[in-house]
């Protein structure tokens, strides 16, 4: 999916709300990162692979009310 595709999409209580400027890997590769607004109002950099596959889901919120 592009990246101008993802903007103001959801993914579980994540909202892409912008692109990061990203991070590297361990081999050095660089990682398409997003701005993510939680439904709980929490802000959290989500590396774009990680929403596709459905690893994030929330913020943490999620995780902790179960």
């Amino acid at each position: 999916m592009r990246a101008k595709a993802m903007i103001g999409e959801r993914f579980g209580r994540l909202l892409v709300v912008a692109e990061s400027d990203g991070c590297f890997n361990g081999k050095g590769r660089h990682l398409r990162t997003f701005l993510c607004l939680c439904d709980c109002g929490v802000e959290k950099v989500v590396r774009g692979a990680d929403l596709l596959r459905a690893h994030a889901l929330s913020c943490g919120c999620l995780h902790r009310e179960r």
